[in-house]
C-alpha cells in the first residue's frame, strides 16, 4: 500500500506536467458569436436572445447564470406578452445551456470547454471588454453598410453594462 502511495506522488505531478494542468492558466477568449435564438422560431424576441448570448459567451458562476436566465425569461415575457413562451424559453436555456454539455452555446461558450461555473478574473474581464469593443466596431461598420442584423446587434452591444464608464 505504501508503494502505491509513493507511485501516485511521483506519477501525479508527471501527469499534470504532461496535460498542462500545473498552475493557473490564462484562458483565451474566443470571438463573440451569436446564432440569434438558436432553434427558437420567434424573431420578435431576437434582442432578448442576443443579449442572453452575450452573457452566455462570457460565462461566470452558477448564480450569475441563474440571474441571466431569469432576465431572459422577463425579457421574453415583456416583448412577447406570453407567459407560456417565456417559460418555454426559460426552461430551454436552463436545460440546454448547461456548461458541462458538449459546447455549442452553453454557459461560458467563449472559453475552452470544461470551464464550468467559475467567476471571471480581472484579466478575463479585460479580454471580454476588448472583444466586445472590437465586435461593437465591427457591427457599426456593417450597420453603416446597410446590414440590419448588424445594426440590431450593435444596439444591443452598445447598451451593455460592460460599456458603462461609471463602473
Amino acid at each position: 500500500m505504501k508503494a502505491l502511495g509513493i507511485r501516485l506522488i511521483i506519477l501525479l505531478p508527471l501527469v499534470w506536467l504532461i496535460t498542462g494542468c500545473v498552475g493557473p492558466k490564462s484562458q483565451v477568449l474566443e470571438p463573440f458569436t451569436t446564432d440569434g435564438c438558436s432553434l427558437f422560431p420567434d424573431d420578435k424576441i431576437l434582442s432578448c436572445c442576443t443579449d442572453h448570448d452575450i452573457d452566455y459567451w462570457q460565462g461566470g458562476d452558477a448564480l450569475q447564470r441563474k440571474q441571466v436566465d431569469l432576465r431572459f425569461r422577463s425579457c421574453v415575457l415583456e416583448i412577447s406578452g406570453s407567459e407560456a413562451l417565456s417559460e418555454l424559453a426559460y426552461r430551454g436555456v436552463r436545460i440546454g445551456g448547461n456548461p458541462y454539455l458538449p459546447p455549442s452555446a452553453g454557459w461560458g461558450y467563449g472559453w475552452a470547454f470544461g470551464r464550468g461555473y467559475k467567476a471571471l478574473s480581472p484579466g478575463e474581464w479585460i479580454q471580454i471588454k476588448a472583444e466586445m469593443t472590437a465586435r461593437l466596431h465591427e457591427f457599426e461598420l456593417k450597420c453603416a453598410a446597410g446590414d440590419q442584423r448588424s445594426c440590431n446587434i450593435q444596439t444591443i452591444l452598445a447598451r451593455r453594462p460592460e460599456f458603462d464608464q461609471t463602473q
